[in-house]
């Protein structure tokens, strides 16, 4: 062999050690970027959940409680279901919405006004705020639980 064959083979030898290691890093960086965007994603997800409850003595709230892993803002109740202004709970309970904030693993009771004639299953859309930014909603089937 050659001098210019060995310097050939030596060169080669180490471009192929130097791709094994460019390769390690390339795969160890990218996990760590999964793992990154996971923990971000988990940090950004809340889930609001609401009750319908009847208190002590004939008073009714809304609970609202974030089950998620960062905090929920500006939380906003509608109503989808075709409900008379009179008898919806909403009405009497839009002097404490939006929700400011909700921290995890918090919650907040919103008074409820309920007549005989208030219905006692409905839907509701929960809109919140995540700390990412995103608006999320759902829609929360609600029965009054006495």
């Amino acid at each position: 062999m050659t001098t210019a064959e060995v310097l050939s083979l030596v060169l080669a030898a180490a471009a192929f050690l130097l791709a094994i290691v460019a390769y390690t890093r390339a795969s160890t960086a990218l996990r760590s970027r999964d793992q990154i965007e996971a923990f971000i994603s988990n940090q950004q997800q809340t889930d609001v959940q609401v009750l319908f409850l009847k208190m002590d003595e004939g008073k009714y709230n809304f609970t609202l409680a974030n089950r998620g892993g960062s905090v929920a803002r500006n939380i906003r109740l509608e109503m989808l279901d075709e409900v008379p202004a009179n008898v919806s709970p909403l009405t009497s309970a839009a002097a404490h919405l939006p929700v400011r904030q909700i921290d995890p693993g918090g919650y907040v009771q919103i008074p409820v006004q309920v007549t005989d004639d208030t219905p006692r299953n409905f839907r509701l859309k929960v809109t919140w705020t995540n700390a990412g930014g995103l608006d999320t909603d759902k829609e929360v089937p609600l029965n009054l639980l006495d």
